[in-house]
This record gives C-alpha cells, structure tokens and sequence, in this order.
C-alpha cells in the first residue's frame, strides 16, 4: 500500500519513512504542506497519509479540511503526528476531518498499529467501493433489459397490430383485384376473337389509319399482358398478407423453411429494390429435413432484417455490387439459412459487439440497435443459433441454424 510522510523536519522524515519501509509500505514523502497536496492529489497518489500538523505553506490540518471538502477522488487515511497532546488539540485535529492522531515523539508499536487500523479501514472501503460498483454495474445492466423488454413488447404490439391490419388490407385489396383479373381475362378473350374481324377492316382504311390499327394490334396484346401480370403481382402481395396475419398468433408449427424464405423476400421487396437478391433454396440442397418447427413469422421477421441490414451496408457504403445471396443448405439434423452480402463486411473490433442491444452502426436516427440482438433471441428460443462470418471476396454472411423439425425447440 502507498502512504505519505510529511514532515518539514528532515529527521522525523526520514525515521518515519525508514519505519513504513521495514512495515512492507510503499512510501512517498514531502516537506512541506503544499508537496504533499499534491501527491495525495494525484491520480495514483496515496491513500495512507501520515503527516505533521505545523508544516510551511499548508499544516496538516488545512490538508485534512481540503480532503474532507473535496468533491471528487478516493478516501485517503489521515494521521496527524504533534507534539500537542491536550483534549482541545485533540478535538481540533479529528474535526478537521483526521482519521487519527499520535504524539510525538512517535512510539513505533503505537504508529505500527494505528496505522493497521488504516489499512483495516481502506481495505473496507475498497471492498465496499467494489460493491457499489457491482451494484451500479447491475443497475445499468437491469435498465438496459427494462429498456430492451419494453421497446421487444412494443415491438410485438405493433406486430399484432400490423397482422390485424395485413388481414383488412388483404380483404379489401383481394376483391378489386379479382374484378380486374376476370376482366383482364375476358378482355383477352374478346381480343382474340376480335382479331379475325379486325385485320379485313384495315384494308379498307387509309394509310394513316393503317398505321395506327397496327400499332394498337401490336401494343394490345402487351398491354393485356402487362394487365396480367400487375394482378399476378397484387395477387402474390395479398397472399403473402393474408399468411403474415394468420401467423401473428405467436404459436409454432411445422413449416418449409424454403417457404418462410420466400414469403419474407416478398414482404421486403420494396425495401431491397436497389439491389440484386440471388436466391439458392432448391430442394436438392435441403432435401426432405428442410421443414423446421418454428413461429414462421418470427423466422420471416428474422430473415427480412438481415435482408434489409445487408441492403442499407452495401447502398451506405457505395459497394460495386449490390448482390444479395439467400441459400440454404443440410449440415446434419440441421437446417442452415444464410444471408451473403457483397459490402464491406464486419469490422473484426466489434464483430462481438452486434448482438449486443442498443449497439448500431448506423447513423443517428437511423437504426434502434435493437435489430439483431432481437434477431438472435429469437433464433436461441427456437433451439439455433445466429452467426456472422466475413467471407473473402465478398462481405458479411449471417447463418440462421435450426433444428430440422424439432417440435420442443430443441436439437
């Protein structure tokens, strides 16, 4: 332990000093009030002081006053050495904020034991300091959790409330859109059969109206096509609706991962339109195990934001190919998703760091930090697990593990 001696007398210095040596204590020392101000104010100063009461500058009481007034650093022991010895010098010394006190001249077995009584004291203090910490450390550990649970519930009321919602927009979305599909049908039909009378009339006309009845029997039939496949489109939208609402009741079953893959990149084409999405989910990679036993809109929330994280990477950081890979493959009992970018990868400083909730990479305002810390969550409560890997050539690749059709969630 480091201890202080100060003393402006050179002869009591150097016997104290030579003392707390021989009793195992790291000493510093000073000769005058001000010195030794600033060593206890250091920031590995000492936390033992043993100092006279009249020095130059500053006496051992004014230093004793300053400490108890200070507003900051550690707890430093103080003990005042005087030749003083009445009940009122007595009083003076300890009011000032002294710890201790011993007359000269020192008794060495008395000073030995006062200042075990010290050490005794600064022991405790270290002990409780370290459990205050602890206990600070779990407070922010505990407000942190509050803080995530809260924004993870709001998070699934918005989600139910967006699956009452998908369902209603679906309905009103799936009536127009069987009215324009039956017409767009019958009007191909017609056309059709419109054709064979049509084309005798063009001979009839004149040269400008000629041109003009070609161009309208070129671009009918593509626009009939086109008609088509807009409804396929809104078709496929309001499918993917309607399951989105039918699995917001939380509750697991047995599904194709193949399908919970798909039915996410249809949620979040709109969020991926600036780049290239690779899909690589044929059977002969899965095989037959590929069915997995999972809350499917959880894995579809879990896929669409690593989706849309790889998407904002490459866009943010101007990567030269805005390529997303999705594939999916058999590693034993388990079925392995993975989702491959092409930008700058994971920086290998925080790669640990991710996970970890509130942590983001993005720019103010632009992500919670909450997105893959609930992501793993998610996947550890299904049985699995969520890694990342930077893959040479190309950037980072995030792998969902899940037990094949494991109906308790474990392998």
């Amino acid at each position: 332990m480091k201890a202080l001696v100060a003393d402006d007398e050179p002869t009591n210095r150097i016997m104290l000093k030579r003392l707390l040596l021989r009793w195992g204590y790291d000493v510093v020392v000073a000769d005058n009030g001000r010195k030794a101000w600033d060593i206890l104010n250091e920031p590995d100063g000492p936390r033992l002081a043993v100092m006279d009461w009249l020095m130059p500058e500053y006496d051992g009481v004014e230093i004793c006053r300053m400490l108890t007034q200070r507003m900051d650093g550690p707890y430093i022991y103080t003990v005042l050495v005087t030749h003083r010895n009445t009940s009122d010098d007595l009083a003076v010394a300890l009011d000032s904020g002294a710890d201790d006190f011993i007359r000269k001249p020192v008794d060495p077995i008395e000073l030995r034991s006062r200042l075990g009584v010290g050490k005794r004291v600064l022991n405790y203090d270290a002990r409780l300091d370290a459990s205050n910490n602890l206990l600070r450390q779990y407070g922010r550990e505990m407000e942190t959790l509050a803080e995530e649970r809260a924004k993870q519930l709001l998070h699934a009321d918005r989600m139910a409330t967006l699956g009452m919602l998908s369902a209603g927009v679906a309905h009103e979305v799936n009536n127009p859109t069987t009215f324009i599909s039956g017409n767009a049908q019958t009007i191909a039909r017609f056309w059709t059969d419109l054709q064979p009378w049509i084309r005798p009339l063009g001979e009839q006309l004149g040269e400008d109206e000629r041109r003009t009845l070609g161009f309208i029997m070129e671009e009918m039939p593509r626009a009939i096509e086109g008609i088509q496949q807009g409804v396929a489109r809104v078709s496929k939208l309001v499918r993917g609706l309607k399951d989105y609402s039918r699995r917001g009741s939380g509750e697991r079953d047995t599904v194709a991962a193949i399908d919970c893959v798909r039915s996410a990149l249809n949620l979040c084409s709109y969020q991926l339109a600036r780049v290239k999405v690779q899909v690589e989910l044929d059977e002969s990679r899965l095989g037959q195990l590929s069915e997995v036993y999972v809350d499917a809109q959880q894995l579809e929330q879990v896929i669409v934001n690593l989706c849309v994280n790889a998407s904002d990477a490459m866009v943010s950081t101007g990567a030269q190919s805005l390529l997303i890979e999705v594939s999916g493959r058999m590693e034993g009992i388990w079925v392995v998703l993975e989702v491959t970018d092409h930008g700058p990868g994971v920086p290998d400083d925080i790669i640990s760091s991710i996970w970890n909730p509130f942590f983001t990479t993005k720019a103010a305002g632009k992500g919670t930090g909450l997105g893959l810390a609930i992501c793993k969550r998610i996947i550890e409560e299904h049985g699995g697990a969520l890694d990342v890997r930077n893959v040479a050539q190309k950037g980072a690749c995030f792998s969902i593990r899940l037990p094949a059709n494991q109906r308790d969630g474990s392998q």
